[in-house]
């Protein structure tokens, strides 16, 4: 993926290398501030708060997620919410899904969503900035929420003596949307494409979901941290605050139920779980993970189908199940596991 998360010089002295210190040069979002040169200063937003908002959730395999907060100076704040969405395939459908979440310290506040890539110049079309890659790899940038996001291009260069190495030099293009307020969250998908590859087509399902038809075949992805919702489309429904499907082109499908208590549903196969789990079923035989505290999940079959009797391994061991006609219940212990379910 082409997206770089920062500059790579932070040691900046001259004028325009200073420019990197004002937040809407960064990929994050950016407030009205009470100052009028725009820049952060030395704080960066209250440090307890900041602190607490921190967390991380990983299914190494299929999804991380990671979210943290920053606060402005006139006490307006963006809870930033990270899913990347894995494929096994290296030159496969892996993406980032964002959202980002404000609340205004006074009424009407703007904010602006900045996005920075070590790309040629964008091409925009409609709600999607298509980044044009330096090494065979385009992004795709595309903003659901705000609708019809009024994109602003931007690019930046410098080229600065940095001890002992000698001459450093650096260019990214960007671009930047604006909001007034917080009716609405930013809610975006960054999409990375090799040359040869189409885009992605990507739908927005209600406020808190996106479907996304690639190369591989089809994902529905609910994420709405802190509240659950109920998303559906072609064939899948999926409740919860974060959960996702995958329904390959070969068959193969993926259910992932990561924050809070939540379901995936699925080609008659359901994963219920309360706590970081997901599912694989290729070729008749079932594989997952799990992550985080102890918790219970349950696997319903798909009805009519032969499974006689099952067996289950965890971490390569065999794992004692609860079998109730089609529900399969693991109790999946504490830290990070793998499991497998097949018929005997």
């Amino acid at each position: 993926m082409p997206l770089c998360v920062d500059f790579g010089h932070r040691g900046a002295t001259g004028d325009e290398v200073r420019t990197m210190w004002r937040p809407d040069y960064h990929s994050t979002v950016s407030f009205d501030r009470d100052t009028a040169d725009g820049y952060w200063g030395g704080n960066g937003g209250p440090l307890e708060p900041n602190r607490a908002a921190q967390a991380v959730l990983s299914l190494p395999r299929m999804l991380d997620y990671a979210t943290g907060l920053t606060v402005g100076s006139g006490n307006q704040r963006n809870n930033r919410h990270l899913l990347l969405v894995k494929s096994d395939d290296q030159m496969g459908a892996t993406y980032l899904v964002m959202r980002d979440i404000t609340s205004d310290g006074q009424p009407n506040q703007r904010f602006t969503w900045n996005l920075w890539v070590m790309a040629k110049e964008p091409e925009i079309a409609g709600n999607v900035a298509h980044f044009p890659g330096l090494f065979g790899v385009d992004l795709d940038a595309h903003v659901l929420t705000p609708a019809n996001p009024a994109f602003t291009k931007n690019a930046y260069k410098y080229r600065q003596w940095v001890n002992p190495w000698g001459f450093f030099e650096e260019e990214q293009t960007g671009v930047h949307t604006k909001k007034s307020g917080s009716k609405e969250d930013f809610f975006s998908v960054l999409y990375p494409r090799a040359q040869g590859q189409g885009p992605a087509e990507v739908t927005r399902v209600g406020e808190k979901a996106v479907l996304v038809k690639h190369m591989e075949g089809v994902d529905l992805v609910l994420l709405s941290p802190g509240k659950a919702a109920t998303a559906e489309a072609e064939g899948v429904a999926l409740t919860g605050e974060i959960a996702f499907a995958r329904r390959y082109t070969n068959r193969t499908l993926r259910l992932v139920v990561l924050k809070g208590a939540g379901e995936a549903h699925m080609n008659g196969w359901k994963l219920s779980a309360n706590g970081p789990t997901a599912v694989e079923v290729k070729n008749g035989t079932l594989t997952g993970e799990s992550s985080g505290d102890a918790h219970e999940a349950v696997i319903t079959l798909p009805a009519g189908a032969e499974y006689g009797q099952l067996k289950a391994t965890l971490d390569d061991k065999p794992f004692p199940t609860q079998v109730n006609g089609l529900a399969v219940t693991l109790r999946l212990p504490a830290g990070s596991h793998t499991f497998s379910l097949s018929s005997q």
